[in-house]
């Protein structure tokens, strides 16, 4: 009877042993469903989403985890059957870089741009007070004669 039962015991543990993932296995596959979108639910992540297609892929990263491809070469996958939209975090290579390097430099180029207008237009504004310059008096005078014959009331009514 002992003889029976210890294949059995040993069939047992060793299914038991070969069932459990490996600690790090969950964790790396969780990993991954947050950096892969949802082609269903554009901005949500595998991780978010729960419709049929996400719990389709996630059951296929583990797969894979299982048989032993690395987390890049999983991505890959994805990248070739999706295309780069199916990553969370555009790559910072190629035509994507442009992704990364715009937002910055376009921030800094309005900042200087910015800068410059205000600096310009403080240039421009005359200080308070100074009136008309010498030349533009000048220039007003027989209007600025009519306004004060009218303030003083010593224009002739009858013309």
């Amino acid at each position: 009877m002992r003889t029976a039962l210890l294949p059995l015991v040993i069939l047992t543990l060793a299914t038991v042993a070969c069932g459990r993932p490996e600690p790090g296995l969950e964790q790396r596959a969780q990993r991954l469903e947050s950096q892969i979108i949802c082609p269903v639910c554009p901005g949500e992540t595998l991780d978010q989403s729960q419709v049929q297609v996400a719990r389709d892929m996630k059951v296929v990263i583990r797969e894979r985890l299982n048989a032993g491809e690395s987390e890049e070469e999983i991505r890959q996958y994805f990248v070739d059957r999706y295309g780069t939209r199916i990553l969370a975090q555009p790559p910072t290579s190629g035509i994507s870089l442009a992704v990364w390097l715009v937002p910055p430099v376009g921030f800094a180029a309005a900042a200087i741009g910015l800068y410059l207008v205000v600096r310009e237009m403080r240039r421009r504004r005359q200080p308070a007070g100074t009136g008309l310059s010498g030349a533009s008096e000048a220039g007003l005078g027989p209007y600025l004669k009519k306004v004060d014959e009218e303030m003083s009331g010593e224009r002739d009514d009858s013309a």
